[in-house]
């Protein structure tokens, strides 16, 4: 989303006075099983291109312990976000004719139950397949950002064996808001 305030305007605009917005965004961090933010591993400082296919093999050796998965996540972030993005709630509340109702974060499993999350099992089915589909409909994009094709398939090797075997959380901000009758002068 290019502008992302504009958008939420045009959404409190479709709405009637009492109509509810509803809104969900994923965070573009990862978190470990202990909710501690996981550090990504950046190809791109190494400032590799795809000019050498034996590439991939160096930074396998060089990862040190970062995630590949985060590394997707965080790539895909800094590419794509709008230079105006901020968080919803802060976009909601800067429209002057909706009240912001409920806000929540929620960590969300991939691939596990979590602990203590409701639904885990479920949910960390669903974003299993979320988070794989989404490294597949991506390569792409990170083949037209410039990395070769053996950069993207040793990255997409790694992505999976992570999400196979470890215990990561995503970070989804969700928030509930309905349109006044009358817009507050702000």
């Amino acid at each position: 989303v290019r502008d992302p305030q504009t958008l939420v305007l045009m959404l409190s605009q479709t709405l009637r006075p009492g109509g509810l917005l509803l809104l969900a965004d994923g965070d573009w961090t990862v978190y470990d099983q202990h909710k501690k933010l996981v550090e990504p591993f950046k190809w791109w400082n190494h400032g590799i291109t795809n000019s050498n296919p034996a590439e991939p093999i160096v930074l396998e050796k060089d990862a040190c312990g970062r995630s590949w998965y985060a590394s997707w996540l965080d790539f895909f972030g800094n590419l794509t976000r709008s230079k105006d993005y901020r968080p919803i709630e802060e976009l909601v509340k800067n429209v002057d004719t909706l009240t912001v109702l409920d806000s929540h974060r929620y960590l969300s499993p991939i691939n596990w139950p979590g602990e203590g999350i409701e639904n885990g099992e479920d949910l960390g089915r669903i974003l299993n397949i979320n988070q794989r589909d989404f490294f597949v409909g991506a390569k792409e994009i990170a083949l037209q950002a410039g990395f070769s094709h053996e950069m993207v398939e040793a990255w997409g090797r790694h992505y999976e064996a992570e999400i196979d075997s470890g215990h990561f959380y995503n970070l989804w901000h969700y928030l509930t808001a309905q349109k006044r009758e009358t817009p507050i002068n702000l």
